[in-house]
C-alpha cells in the first residue's frame, strides 16, 4: 500500500476568495459537549453527545500589502461584528470552510525580528469539508 503523508507545504488560508499571503500556521479544533447520563442500580455513568463546535487559530508574518489580512484588520477597526468566510486548505484536494466569528486578533512587533499576527475564530455552524476552489 502506497501512503502519502500530508505536509504543511500544501496548506493555505483564504478569506473569501483572497489567500492570506504569509499565513504559516492554522489549526482547527472540533469538540462536542458530553452530558453525563446516570442510571440507578449501576456504578458507572454513561455519556450522551450534545452540541458540536469548531474553533481554530491562524497566524503568520505580517505584510502591509497583504489584501486579505488588511481586510481582517479593517474589519476589526469597524463597529460591526467581526466575521470572515474562512477556507482552511489542508492539501490540493481537501479544505474546511465556513462563515466564522473572529474572537481575537493579535499583532506582535519585536525590536529584533519579524512582525507577526495571529487570530482565533469560531465557525458559525458546521464547517464544510470539500475540495478547494482553484
Amino acid at each position: 500500500m502506497n501512503t502519502k503523508v500530508l505536509t504543511g507545504k500544501d496548506g493555505k488560508v483564504k478569506v473569501g476568495t483572497d489567500q492570506i499571503a504569509y499565513c504559516d500556521t492554522w489549526s482547527m479544533d472540533m469538540s462536542q459537549e458530553a452530558t453525563e447520563v446516570l442510571k440507578l442500580g449501576t456504578s458507572w455513568a454513561n455519556a450522551q453527545g450534545g452540541k458540536k463546535s469548531a474553533t481554530g487559530s491562524l497566524g503568520g508574518s505580517y505584510s502591509e500589502t497583504d489584501t486579505a489580512l488588511s481586510a481582517l484588520v479593517t474589519t476589526w477597526l469597524g463597529e460591526d461584528e467581526v466575521r470572515a468566510d474562512i477556507h482552511l486548505v489542508q492539501s490540493a484536494t481537501k479544505e474546511y470552510a465556513g462563515s466564522a466569528v473572529l474572537s481575537s486578533f493579535n499583532m506582535s512587533t519585536p525590536a529584533a525580528g519579524k512582525v507577526t499576527w495571529s487570530a482565533n475564530f469560531t465557525f458559525d455552524g458546521a464547517p464544510t469539508e470539500g475540495a478547494p476552489a482553484a
